[in-house]
């Protein structure tokens, strides 16, 4: 055998080969929905390549903060080989699936925390931001807003303190924002994304009426 046809030969193999990986079917992952509150769950779905009861999945997260991903959650698949499993991050995590040697693509969660905003008295509101994953807001800042036709203005910003237990699951910080408004104002609380990162979206409470 010539060199000329041993080095096509092994081209052609090399070739099947990459052409077999790339056609190889791989387990499907997708989540619902993207980007949550604190404290709120998701659902992880999907399905292994092959119609298949029983099978095993490993449902792996890597979560913020953290330098590689761990197993959460071992599955096992229904009839026609899909999955589901519910799940409440308290941080931003990026999720995958494990079945044998194929592994999934990565869906990403993001976490806003959770904000609230309530009047404290005559021209005094209290904002409230609650995180979990071992995070604390303690002085950070967050802003009172007020609608102004179709545009929020912020009309106060507050330094916000640890006011639950250092020991606490739920690390809650609170400020009080000082701020006279006209009467039937719509007002809220923003915890700004420059506060909130690395691990967290920007927050936002519902809107109080005054």
């Amino acid at each position: 055998m010539t060199r000329g046809l041993i080095a096509l030969l092994l081209t052609t193999v090399a070739g099947a080969v990459a052409v077999s990986a790339a056609a190889a079917p791989t387990v499907a992952l997708k989540v619902a929905p993207g980007a949550i509150v604190y404290g709120q769950e998701v659902v992880l779905s999907g399905k292994i390549p092959v119609a298949r009861g029983g099978q095993k999945v490993v449902v792996r997260a890597h979560t913020c903060h953290f330098t590689r991903a761990v197993a959460v959650k071992t599955l096992q698949t229904r009839k026609n080989g899909s999955f589901a499993f519910r799940i409440g991050p308290t941080l931003r995590t990026a999720y995958s699936v494990a079945w044998g040697k194929r592994l999934s693509r990565q869906v990403t969660v993001g976490v806003a925390p959770d904000v609230s905003l309530g009047k404290a008295g005559a021209g005094s509101y209290l904002i409230s931001v609650a995180a979990g994953g071992g995070s604390t807001f303690e002085g950070k800042q967050a802003q009172l807003q007020r609608a102004v036709g179709r545009t929020w203005r912020t009309i106060a910003t507050v330094s916000l303190k640890l006011t639950s237990s250092p020991t606490a699951l739920t690390a809650v910080s609170t400020g009080t924002a000082k701020a006279q408004v006209p009467p039937r104002s719509a007002l809220r609380a923003v915890f700004p994304l420059g506060q909130a990162k690395p691990c967290y979206r920007a927050g936002i409470s519902s809107t109080l009426r005054t």
